[in-house]
């Protein structure tokens, strides 16, 4: 393959040029480069050619999954036994959850975070739930651990990165979960793709869920890194 890139001379000494980066070139190749002159129609003798390898081929890749926000929508929590005889709409406008956030990776090893066991902290919340409303969460509020890191063998593999969190109902006294409901349940499946693909990996994810009682969205971003 012969590539060619142009340097035009202004006045003056002649610029420095930079080649292109590698990531148009095959990994662990030698390449050959020669240079030559230009002026009008005059052409100067080619150079002796010059060589260098590009970067070994990898043979892996770390692929660092971060979990960003956690959108939630209009919250109408319609299934608490308390609310349902005594209406309380500043308390219906909450959500009690449960659950934790998960990656996947090549040796089937499932990585997860749950959630914390707080959120708003009065005496009429059940503490082995979080609970909030409306609005957009930081996930590194949510729970201690919002970064997974998971690895990528071979070209065939694909990566999972996904939630299973749960809204919970409580009984008259607010303090017993009564019911158990899917909230916020969903994954993400990034195909397969080649190794140095994966090494060079920068893209957004996105999980979208939610029932009767309130939506949610998830975000966050998967960056790769080669293994050399």
């Amino acid at each position: 393959m012969t590539n060619w890139w142009d340097v035009n001379r202004s006045g003056g000494d002649l610029p420095k040029r930079f080649l292109p980066d590698e990531r148009d070139l095959l990994c662990g190749q030698r390449v050959m480069y020669r240079v030559l002159a230009r002026q009008a129609a005059l052409q100067s003798a080619l150079s002796d050619p010059i060589s260098f390898w590009t970067a070994r081929c990898a043979t892996g890749a770390n692929v660092v999954f971060t979990f960003d926000t956690l959108q939630v929508g209009t919250v109408n929590d319609t299934g608490e036994e308390y609310f349902m005889n005594i209406p309380d709409p500043a308390r219906i406008a909450d959500l009690e959850i449960q659950g934790y956030i998960y990656t996947v990776d090549v040796r089937a090893d499932t990585q997860a975070s749950n959630l914390r066991q707080s959120g708003l902290t009065d005496s009429s919340h059940v503490y082995s739930a979080y609970t909030l409303g409306q609005g957009t969460f930081r996930w590194n509020s949510l729970v201690n651990i919002n970064s997974f890191s998971t690895l990528v063998l071979n070209n065939s593999q694909t990566l999972t990165v996904g939630a299973a969190i749960n809204e919970v109902d409580t009984d008259w006294t607010r303090t017993v979960i009564r019911s158990t409901t899917p909230w916020c349940v969903g994954q993400v499946v990034l195909r397969a793709r080649s190794l140095e693909a994966w090494g060079s990996l920068n893209e957004h994810f996105t999980i979208n869920g939610g029932n009767t009682e309130a939506p949610c969205t998830i975000t966050g971003r998967a960056v790769g890194t080669p293994i050399r």
